[in-house]
């Protein structure tokens, strides 16, 4: 159980569900996304189920724009309400797909819209049904 709750508790913001379609960055048709696009403060609300029990989560996650994140939040498993902190690192590809592994050993791809504001992922671990979505609030630079 201490490990279906310290996976749940690492379920955040990055692992992005393949079947959201990306908005082209050009008029052009071509996208050219990379890893300085996740960059600033994000919020992400998760949700879904973790070996059968309701899962959802409310993260603040800070991306550097060099592969890297961290973050803190709030989770609720069956019920159950507790705290996450979290350290991770990313890629993010040319087609703004991409995946996460977390210091807890969460894995998840995601998807990124091609301004950054957006990231909707999927956990890739076996046993958890559970996607999310997450919106920046701050760009790196503040703004």
């Amino acid at each position: 159980m201490k490990r279906i709750v310290s996976l749940a508790m690492s379920i955040t913001a990055f692992a992005i569900l393949g079947l959201v379609t990306v908005p082209n960055a050009r008029a052009n048709g071509h996208v050219n996304c990379s890893n300085g696009l996740l960059a600033g403060s994000y919020s992400a609300s998760i949700s879904g189920s973790l070996a059968g029990s309701p899962f959802s989560e409310l993260d603040l996650v800070t991306a550097s724009g060099n592969g890297t994140f961290s973050g803190s939040g709030t989770v609720s498993e069956d019920g159950t309400i507790s705290t996450v902190t979290f350290t991770a690192t990313y890629t993010v590809n040319s087609n703004c797909s991409g995946s996460a592994v977390l210091s807890t050993g969460v894995t998840q791809n995601f998807n990124i819209s091609t301004d950054g504001s957006q990231v909707w992922f999927i956990s890739t671990n076996d046993g958890a049904t559970i996607l999310g979505e997450a919106t920046r609030l701050t760009s790196s630079n503040g703004h």
